[in-house]
Protein backbone atom coordinates (compact mmCIF):
# COMPACT_ATOMS: atom_id res chain seq x y z
CA UNK A 1 0.00 0.00 0.00
CA UNK A 2 1.54 3.43 -0.88
CA UNK A 3 1.29 6.45 1.68
CA UNK A 4 -0.88 8.99 0.67
CA UNK A 5 0.52 12.15 -0.97
CA UNK A 6 1.49 14.94 1.52
CA UNK A 7 -0.44 18.21 0.79
CA UNK A 8 2.95 19.97 -0.42
CA UNK A 9 3.94 17.06 -2.71
CA UNK A 10 0.40 17.62 -4.37
CA UNK A 11 0.47 21.39 -4.52
CA UNK A 12 3.86 20.85 -6.46
CA UNK A 13 2.28 18.47 -8.79
CA UNK A 14 -0.58 20.64 -9.37
CA UNK A 15 1.83 23.54 -9.64
CA UNK A 16 3.89 22.26 -12.34
CA UNK A 17 0.60 20.84 -14.27
CA UNK A 18 -0.88 24.87 -14.20
CA UNK A 19 2.64 25.82 -15.61
CA UNK A 20 2.82 23.11 -18.35
CA UNK A 21 -0.58 24.24 -19.54
CA UNK A 22 0.04 28.05 -19.73
CA UNK A 23 3.73 27.10 -21.01
CA UNK A 24 2.12 25.27 -23.56
CA UNK A 25 0.10 28.03 -25.12
CA UNK A 26 3.22 30.32 -25.63
CA UNK A 27 2.43 34.02 -26.72
CA UNK A 28 3.61 34.30 -30.86
CA UNK A 29 3.77 37.92 -32.54
CA UNK A 30 0.16 38.20 -33.35
CA UNK A 31 -0.78 37.66 -29.17
CA UNK A 32 1.78 40.23 -28.40
CA UNK A 33 0.50 42.65 -30.84
CA UNK A 34 -3.14 42.37 -29.90
CA UNK A 35 -2.29 42.58 -26.30
CA UNK A 36 -0.06 45.93 -27.17
CA UNK A 37 -3.21 47.30 -28.93
CA UNK A 38 -5.23 46.34 -26.22
CA UNK A 39 -2.79 48.08 -23.57
CA UNK A 40 -1.45 51.25 -25.49
CA UNK A 41 2.03 49.67 -24.97
CA UNK A 42 4.35 46.50 -25.39
CA UNK A 43 3.29 43.86 -23.11
CA UNK A 44 7.20 43.31 -21.70
CA UNK A 45 7.98 40.49 -20.61
CA UNK A 46 4.68 38.23 -21.65
CA UNK A 47 5.00 34.88 -22.58
CA UNK A 48 2.16 33.03 -22.29
CA UNK A 49 -1.67 33.91 -22.99
CA UNK A 50 -3.51 33.08 -20.03
CA UNK A 51 -7.31 32.93 -20.98
CA UNK A 52 -8.42 33.83 -24.79
CA UNK A 53 -12.06 35.59 -25.37
CA UNK A 54 -14.82 33.57 -27.37
CA UNK A 55 -13.47 34.97 -30.32
CA UNK A 56 -9.72 33.98 -29.65
CA UNK A 57 -7.97 36.99 -28.59
CA UNK A 58 -6.23 37.52 -25.53
CA UNK A 59 -7.95 38.32 -22.23
CA UNK A 60 -5.48 37.65 -19.61
CA UNK A 61 -1.71 37.15 -20.24
CA UNK A 62 1.33 35.34 -18.42
CA UNK A 63 3.97 36.98 -18.00
CA UNK A 64 7.73 36.10 -16.46
CA UNK A 65 8.55 37.25 -12.75
CA UNK A 66 11.74 38.49 -13.84
CA UNK A 67 12.75 40.55 -16.70
CA UNK A 68 16.08 41.04 -17.89
CA UNK A 69 18.69 42.81 -15.98
CA UNK A 70 17.18 41.54 -13.06
CA UNK A 71 13.60 43.50 -13.06
CA UNK A 72 11.12 42.33 -11.11
CA UNK A 73 7.81 42.21 -12.97
CA UNK A 74 5.37 42.52 -9.96
CA UNK A 75 2.57 40.84 -11.74
CA UNK A 76 2.33 37.30 -13.23
CA UNK A 77 -1.04 37.08 -14.50
CA UNK A 78 -3.49 40.27 -15.83
CA UNK A 79 -6.01 40.80 -17.52
CA UNK A 80 -5.87 42.66 -21.10
CA UNK A 81 -8.98 42.61 -22.57
CA UNK A 82 -10.56 46.25 -22.46
CA UNK A 83 -14.17 44.66 -22.36
CA UNK A 84 -12.52 42.54 -19.45
CA UNK A 85 -10.89 45.33 -17.09
CA UNK A 86 -14.03 47.41 -17.81
CA UNK A 87 -16.21 45.08 -16.14
CA UNK A 88 -13.64 44.50 -13.55
CA UNK A 89 -13.11 48.49 -12.70
CA UNK A 90 -17.03 48.43 -12.68
CA UNK A 91 -17.34 45.64 -9.83
CA UNK A 92 -14.67 47.47 -8.02
CA UNK A 93 -16.07 50.71 -8.14
CA UNK A 94 -19.34 49.37 -6.91
CA UNK A 95 -17.26 48.59 -3.26
CA UNK A 96 -17.44 44.97 -3.79
CA UNK A 97 -13.84 44.70 -3.01
CA UNK A 98 -14.03 46.62 0.45
CA UNK A 99 -16.86 44.30 0.79
CA UNK A 100 -14.44 41.27 -0.16
CA UNK A 101 -11.44 42.60 2.51
CA UNK A 102 -14.05 42.95 5.18
CA UNK A 103 -15.28 39.11 4.14
CA UNK A 104 -11.29 38.36 4.55
CA UNK A 105 -11.16 39.46 7.86
CA UNK A 106 -14.39 38.54 9.47
CA UNK A 107 -14.80 35.21 8.03
CA UNK A 108 -11.57 32.73 9.11
CA UNK A 109 -12.29 29.96 6.65
CA UNK A 110 -12.62 32.28 3.78
CA UNK A 111 -9.17 33.96 5.07
CA UNK A 112 -7.74 30.42 5.12
CA UNK A 113 -8.98 29.79 1.53
CA UNK A 114 -7.64 33.04 0.31
CA UNK A 115 -4.33 32.28 2.07
CA UNK A 116 -4.14 28.53 0.18
CA UNK A 117 -4.77 30.43 -3.13
CA UNK A 118 -1.69 32.75 -2.51
CA UNK A 119 0.66 30.30 -1.20
CA UNK A 120 -0.44 28.68 -4.39
CA UNK A 121 0.62 31.65 -6.94
CA UNK A 122 3.61 32.37 -5.28
CA UNK A 123 4.80 28.77 -5.91
CA UNK A 124 3.43 29.04 -9.38
CA UNK A 125 4.98 32.09 -10.05
CA UNK A 126 8.11 30.37 -8.26
CA UNK A 127 7.66 27.33 -10.89
CA UNK A 128 7.95 29.87 -13.85
CA UNK A 129 11.00 31.68 -12.63
CA UNK A 130 12.89 28.29 -12.81
CA UNK A 131 11.55 27.41 -15.31
CA UNK A 132 11.92 29.93 -17.55
CA UNK A 133 15.48 30.95 -15.84
CA UNK A 134 14.73 34.24 -15.69
CA UNK A 135 15.54 34.79 -12.39
CA UNK A 136 13.59 33.66 -9.06
CA UNK A 137 11.45 35.74 -6.53
CA UNK A 138 12.49 37.16 -3.78
CA UNK A 139 13.89 35.08 -0.41
CA UNK A 140 10.54 34.95 1.13
CA UNK A 141 9.16 34.06 -2.32
CA UNK A 142 6.32 36.87 -3.18
CA UNK A 143 6.46 39.78 -5.46
CA UNK A 144 6.68 42.91 -4.30
CA UNK A 145 3.16 43.79 -4.40
CA UNK A 146 1.95 41.24 -2.98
Amino acid sequence: MTEPESQDESTTRDVAKLADRFLQQRADERDIAIVERQLGRYPRGMVAVGARCACGRPLAVVTRPMLPGGIPFPTTCYLTSPEAVKAVSHIEAEGRMRAYNELLHDDETVAGEYRGAHRLYVAFRHELAGRLRGGGTSARGACPNA
